[in-house]
């Protein structure tokens, strides 16, 4: 499976019965002062992760952080 032997855009894990999963987390301060367009920019760069590892995306975990003060955490 793929791990840190040989590094990728994830990791792959052989859960048993031919199942594997590719894994990947992504972190990165926004790019945009709109959090919605942030969002979607977030969303598609964890699912491309994904792809680039030939997965079909199931599931995929995007790590948020903004300044406090200039965003209110009703905007998740």
């Amino acid at each position: 499976m793929v791990g840190l032997d040989s590094p990728d855009d994830g990791g792959v894990i052989d859960i048993g019965n031919g199942i594997r999963v590719v894994q990947t987390v992504d972190f990165f301060t926004p790019i945009l002062d709109n959090p919605f367009d942030w969002g979607k920019v977030a969303a598609a760069n964890a699912l491309s992760d994904i792809y680039a590892m030939g997965g079909t995306p199931i599931s995929s975990l995007q790590l948020v952080s903004w300044p406090r003060e200039d965003l209110s955490f009703e905007i998740l």
